[in-house]
């Protein structure tokens, strides 16, 4: 009997050589059907791998690029006296002239504000307003010993952006300058020390007053802030630690005196 049935037909095949020889060649067939099959598929996966990059980098590009939103920047400097190296920032005092500027980026680039509604804000009041107002002035008084909080709003066209910024008040400060580390000289030498102002509301050195006490021994040096003293044998050893202050009062506010103190140690 036959052991299978090849073909649509129910017909019979014999199961000697043609029956082997039809088997074998629906065998071969059906590794070349598989091969072929296979190469095809290889092939669409090449193809696909090709051309998928070029789709995505196309579709980076021609993608819109996210939208930044608008950014204000505040700037402000205070006009107050420091000396000429000073290399930090001038902080306000009370009284003294400060300016803010405001710039604003859209989408990272600085915008022409020359038609901006810019209005400008001292501690939720309006202080300033106008037409590509850039920049405002204001002056701190005694209210605003803990800072002045600042806020610019801006409209251009349809964007409205505002920022704010706490100003820090300061005092006077004056620093004596002792050229000895630690404050330590030795007796019967020469020693000059300097009284430095920070942060008062003058133009130039020349607009203060300086006074000294050393010890006992007080004197007012006018416009020199500095002193030279003969530093001799202390008699005891109370002697050996000598109290100074130093007293800095503006020529344009008498009121304004500022005392510092400090020691120098005599060995």
């Amino acid at each position: 009997p036959c052991d299978g049935i090849y073909g649509k037909s129910s017909r019979k095949v014999c199961g000697g050589a043609g029956c082997r020889k039809s088997s074998k060649q629906g065998s071969y067939q059906k590794i070349r059907n598989m091969r072929s099959f296979f190469k095809t598929t290889i092939l669409s996966f090449s193809i696909l791998g090709f051309f998928v990059p070029f789709f995505f980098a196309h579709a980076a590009k021609t993608a819109p690029a996210p939208q930044i939103p608008p950014q204000i920047i505040l700037t402000w400097s205070a006009e107050n006296f420091y000396p000429s190296n000073y290399r930090g920032r001038a902080l306000p005092t009370i009284g003294t002239p400060i300016t803010v500027s405001t710039e604003m980026l859209i989408n990272g680039k600085s915008a022409d504000l020359s038609q901006a509604n810019i209005a400008w804000y001292n501690s939720g009041n309006q202080i300033d307003s106008g037409i590509g107002l850039k920049q405002t002035s204001l002056k701190p008084d005694t209210n605003d010993v803990d800072g002045i909080f600042v806020r610019a709003e801006i409209t251009l066209g349809n964007i409205i952006a505002e920022q704010s910024i706490l100003i820090p008040i300061s005092q006077p400060v004056v620093a004596i300058e002792i050229p000895y580390p630690h404050s330590i000289i030795n007796a019967n030498s020469d020693v000059t020390m300097r009284a430095v102002p920070y942060f008062f509301n003058v133009a130039s050195l020349n607009r203060f007053i300086f006074y000294w006490q050393v010890g006992s021994i007080k004197k007012n040096m006018g416009a020199e802030n500095s002193i030279s003293l003969k530093i001799s044998s202390p008699f005891s050893e109370a002697q050996k630690n000598v109290a100074v202050s130093s007293y800095v009062q503006s020529r344009d506010d008498m009121t304004n005196i500022i005392k510092t103190d400090t020691n120098i140690f005599i060995r």
